[in-house]
């Protein structure tokens, strides 16, 4: 087996990518959060959020409201999950925005 891998040279190929690399992560969210700001859409989605916190509903139901709001503001089906995530994040949002 060993020679094998000497011989074939697989043990000096380049490691495969998985997932996305940090730089990607933060363009998604930079690119979520100037979609928020740019149309106005941050304070309906966070608002979202809050109004089914406040009622006692759990994280996931609340999660869904504020992506039932990106849907309803006219995201792509593809981003809304990653936009409403990063919309309601207080770290990002204060971060990004501060």
């Amino acid at each position: 087996m060993q020679h094998w891998i000497d011989r074939s040279g697989i043990a000096h190929r380049p490691m495969p990518k998985l997932g996305e690399t940090a730089e990607e992560r933060e363009e998604r969210q930079r690119e979520a959060l100037a979609w928020g700001l740019e149309t106005g859409a941050v304070h309906a989605v966070v608002q979202a959020y809050r109004l089914a916190r406040d009622r006692g509903e759990s994280e996931l139901t609340a999660f869904n409201a504020a992506a039932d709001a990106v849907l309803a503001l006219g995201r792509p089906l593809d981003k809304i999950n990653d936009t409403a995530r990063v919309l309601i994040d207080p770290r990002i949002l204060t971060y990004r925005v501060a």
